[in-house]
């Protein structure tokens, strides 16, 4: 049924953005909340270096017309990060975010906050190589949306979910939505009342040494996601990173067994920072039941 619903949507989507035109994506850009604990950045403070991190992607609290998403669903709920690619009219004389013209639009319903970057920058340094599948096309409250997802050539699980549900992969240098042209400039569709949504997956986006953090002003329709996650919701989210990066390293142990993968001066450093993240994780899992037996040992004295 879903696979059927997405290519009804893709033709739909087909039809709205036809004749095609588009215009140059500056900026791909997501905003939050100060107070939204899922969307904005996290920070390693021993190193300095602020992050974004995956999540399961949530439904809004948005009224369509027809509630299937091939991206939220009983059966699948992918992991990664949605970025804005519509940009401000290209003939605007206004460049309140600094992208130039066409770039970012000035207000955003999901905070005041925005990490903005050039997508080819996004691209080159974090999926040198990807897919781009057609996932959804809606209308809601008189605007349209369609979202496609950017599937990492590393990441075996999303473009696995991608391929089960029937999405439609895309030629990236040639179609109606979002492409590369041959100079490496990645445009966008510039239809009216379209918003463009790009769900990137990959787990963990660096905000230090990519892109920027701009301030921006806010819609007047706010939207919030949960603002709070509990503990168990938060451990949930670090496990699937940590279930996708194990999926990936099976893979990547496969091909090292074909010859295929880095070189040996990059297989040396990868194999290092894997063992030493292994080893910080064995340490830690050894410190919890220690923890844990400290405590019950204190609380059994008290009560003698």
């Amino acid at each position: 049924m879903l696979e059927t619903l997405i290519k009804q949507r893709y033709q739909e989507a087909l039809t709205y953005c036809s004749p095609a035109t588009s215009q140059p994506c500056r900026r791909i850009y997501r905003n939050w909340h100060p107070d939204d604990h899922q969307r904005r950045e996290k920070e390693l403070e021993h190193v300095k270096s602020r992050f974004l991190l995956s999540y399961p992607a949530e439904k809004y609290n948005l009224v369509r017309e027809d509630d299937h998403s091939p991206i939220v669903n009983p059966f699948y709920n992918l992991s990664g990060l949605f970025f804005c690619a519509t940009g401000s009219p290209a003939n605007s004389e206004q460049d309140e975010t600094g992208a130039g013209a066409g770039g970012p639009v000035a207000t955003s319903p999901y905070g005041t906050t925005r990490f903005q970057v050039e997508f080819g920058q996004l691209q080159r340094d974090l999926f040198p190589n990807f897919k781009l599948y057609f996932a959804d096309h809606y209308k809601v409250v008189g605007d349209w949306y369609i979202q496609l997802v950017v599937v990492p050539s590393w990441n075996a699980r999303l473009e696995e979910q991608c391929v089960q549900q029937g999405m439609v992969e895309l030629d990236i240098q040639s179609n109606p939505f979002f492409y590369r042209a041959d100079d490496g400039q990645y445009w966008v569709s510039n239809s009216p009342k379209l918003w463009m949504e790009l769900f990137i997956g990959c787990d963990t986006i660096p905000t230090t040494a990519l892109g920027e953090v701009v301030d921006s002003r806010l819609h007047e329709k706010v939207r919030k996601t949960r603002n709070r996650l509990s503990e168990e919701e938060e451990r949930e989210r670090h496990a699937r990173v940590i279930e996708n990066v194990a999926l990936d390293l099976v893979k990547l142990v496969q091909g090292l067994r074909q010859g295929l993968g880095p070189g040996n001066e990059e297989l040396v450093d990868l194999t290092y920072a894997l063992s030493t993240a292994r080893t910080t994780l064995g340490v830690l899992q050894s410190i919890v039941p220690e923890a844990q037996a400290e405590l019950e040992h204190n609380e059994k004295s008290r009560e003698e």
